[in-house]
């Protein structure tokens, strides 16, 4: 599963208006618009005109901010699972926008034919429900799953629900070295680029030639990157790292940061590298990074706050009473295993009375929370329930949780799949041309568009499914369906893109296509993993091929279009070519991550051995025998 999510409180009057103004929105235009711009393309990424004068003051950022500054002071520091990127608000305005025309984009058929996948109008209406009624059905007759606890699957080699790759991967053996090589050569570029430019900084900014501290200076791009540098065997680029590692100071910066993303960036990485070398240098800095987000809790509230200062380890005077879902949720995991190789319960049981006061909050629709709550948990600070922006992980740690416990805890499994039938009853949609998709719900009204950050649905639903969390092989077959469809979706919403990349938000036109540019939509690219993480979990649970063909489409899309002389950068807008200017962190953590371990063999990083966080870092699954 980095970020960079935003909130978008949308007033009942401002959604009938894009609803209505989305249903009588010429598709004809729309999809004209579309189809322009995919003749056109990038030649050159090299000659971006370099702008000085480009971050706005906090005030002006915040003329167009809701009114309730304590709640959006709180979610603008959610970085991945919680705002838009700072970097947005930034760069928004620089950019040379304009574009070459060149060859005409298509979508590489070399490997597959889209045109099996670009089917005829179904019907929607009745396919959904019959999803829908299997789903009740099952419900009402299996009532007594709850009543037990359950392991993951006990399996041998031959019946690995976790792994089906091992024959197609062996036959295309040289293909996938191949591949995977290209990849990590890619890697070692993004690295260098890093190093050579904003070595110590947070992230590296190659079309200006500058850096980014956004999250305390502590290099964040280093800790992030560590354990893809050693999965792809750099050996001298993981040894850099390392010593960096070795002599970090939490005390070396006075910023305020992000509690959410310190966790899963700098104590997630500093756990895999534990699990992965048993090296005391990565457990003493595990140690001190959890020892630092400890004091984000209180014995006054169950969840704990946003934002902590680096000069004091304390929070903010002016720290919000209101917190957001994925923030709070995404926890679980790293401090789990903190409290497990270090021996001390203090973490675990911190995240113990989180999930407790979570299973004790009222909800309008079972299983499903709106997108900020209360810190003393007695209700919520807005109306936004998403499975995309501000709540995705905490629904992803549900299912991980119980992985990673091999099923002790009982309280994860219910919750989850309370959240999953939910999601597919209230949020899962189906278009006429058959893409599956997660919408949101905003003040009870349904907001029918797919984000980016949803897209690690797919591999969520796919990944309950193999785990047989339900224990029902029905439901089961429900949830991989979904999970297919969803990741299907995402990838079709990279293969309609001018320039191969997927937005951060899309929506569907009358015809049950993917719009790239309709009412409520959003083009930016960011670097983003989602889609490529449900591409991987899709690959590894099934063994089809076709989803390493989807992955080495995106790969070369990455390559021609957003690799730069100096390192790598996204778009803010894929339509019109506006460039965006960061090389994020996420991008050597996940991005790359997930595409090497799509064309490596099953014990990298295997799936029924290690669960991964958020960022992609993976943590040993602790079983009971």
């Amino acid at each position: 599963m980095i970020i960079r999510k935003g909130i978008i409180i949308i007033s009942i009057t401002a959604l009938i208006i894009f609803i209505v103004g989305f249903k009588t929105t010429s598709s004809f235009q729309t999809d004209t618009i579309a189809s322009n711009n995919k003749q056109n393309i990038f030649k050159n990424h090299d000659s971006f005109q370099q702008h000085n004068n480009i971050i706005k003051t906090n005030d002006q950022q915040s003329g167009n901010n809701n009114n309730n500054n304590d709640i959006n002071n709180n979610i603008n520091i959610i970085k991945k699972e919680g705002a838009i990127d700072e970097n947005y608000d930034k760069y928004k305005d620089i950019g040379d926008s304009s574009i070459e025309n060149s060859e005409n984009y298509s979508f590489n058929q070399k490997n597959f034919n889209i045109d099996n996948f670009d089917s005829k109008e179904i019907n929607e209406v009745g396919k959904l429900q019959n999803i829908i009624n299997k789903l009740n059905k099952i419900n009402e007759n299996n009532t007594e799953i709850r009543n037990h606890k359950q392991k993951l699957p006990r399996f041998n080699k031959s019946n690995n629900p976790f792994n089906k790759i091992d024959m197609v991967y062996n036959k295309n053996k040289n293909k996938n070295k191949e591949r995977a090589e290209q990849i990590k050569q890619s890697m070692k570029f993004a690295w260098d680029s890093y190093k050579n430019g904003a070595w110590g900084h947070d992230e590296w900014v190659p079309l200006e030639n500058k850096h980014s501290d956004w999250l305390g200076g502590l290099g964040l791009t280093i800790v992030d990157s560590i354990d893809t540098l050693y999965l792809m065997g750099l050996e001298k680029e993981y040894n850099e790292a390392k010593d960096w590692i070795s002599q970090l100071l939490l005390s070396k910066s006075k910023s305020k940061v992000s509690v959410f993303e310190v966790n899963i960036r700098y104590l997630g990485a500093f756990l895999t590298m534990y699990d992965y070398t048993g090296e005391d240098v990565y457990l003493n800095k595990a140690k001190e990074f959890g020892d630092f987000l400890m004091n984000a809790f209180s014995n006054k509230y169950p969840f704990p706050v946003s934002n902590l200062n680096l000069s004091n380890f304390k929070p903010s005077a002016t720290e919000s009473n209101c917190v957001v879902l994925a923030a709070l949720g995404t926890m679980s995991l790293e401090f789990s295993r903190l409290s497990d190789i270090t021996g001390d319960p203090n973490y675990k049981e911190k995240i113990d009375r989180i999930i407790n006061a979570m299973a004790s909050l009222e909800t309008d629709i079972k299983g499903l929370y709106k997108t900020t709550i209360k810190r003393d948990a007695s209700g919520y600070c807005d109306e936004l329930i998403s499975i995309g922006g501000q709540g995705d992980s905490y629904y992803e740690y549900l299912l991980k949780m119980w992985i990673y416990t091999d099923g002790e805890e009982i309280i994860y499994r219910d919750l989850f799949i309370d959240s999953a039938d939910s999601i597919i009853k209230n949020l899962y949609k189906i278009t006429k041309k058959d893409f599956g998709y997660i919408a949101n719900l905003d003040y009870g009204y349904l907001v029918e568009r797919e984000e980016h950050l949803t897209c690690f649905a797919g591999g969520m639903f796919a990944l309950a499914a193999a785990a047989n969390i339900s224990g029902d092989d029905e439901k089961n077959n429900i949830y991989m369906e979904v999970g297919r469809e969803v990741t299907k979706t995402c990838a079709f919403s990279y293969f309609n893109s001018p320039v191969g990349v997927g937005p951060e938000v899309f929506v569907f036109n009358s015809q049950g296509d993917i719009s790239l540019n309709g009412g409520g939509g959003s083009p930016w690219y960011f670097l983003r993993p989602e889609a490529l993480e449900s591409i991987f979990i899709l690959y590894r649970l099934t063994g089809d091929t076709m989803y390493q063909d989807w992955g080495w489409t995106i790969y070369e899309a990455i390559e021609k279009n957003c690799k730069v002389s100096n390192g790598y950068a996204g778009y803010k807008d894929i339509i019109f070519g506006t460039r965006d200017h960061v090389q994020q962190s996420f991008f050597m953590a996940e991005t790359l991550k997930y595409l090497y371990l799509l064309y490596s063999d099953s014990n990298t990083v295997p799936l029924d051995k290690y669960v991964l966080n958020t960022e992609a870092h993976p943590l040993l699954i602790k079983y009971k025998n």
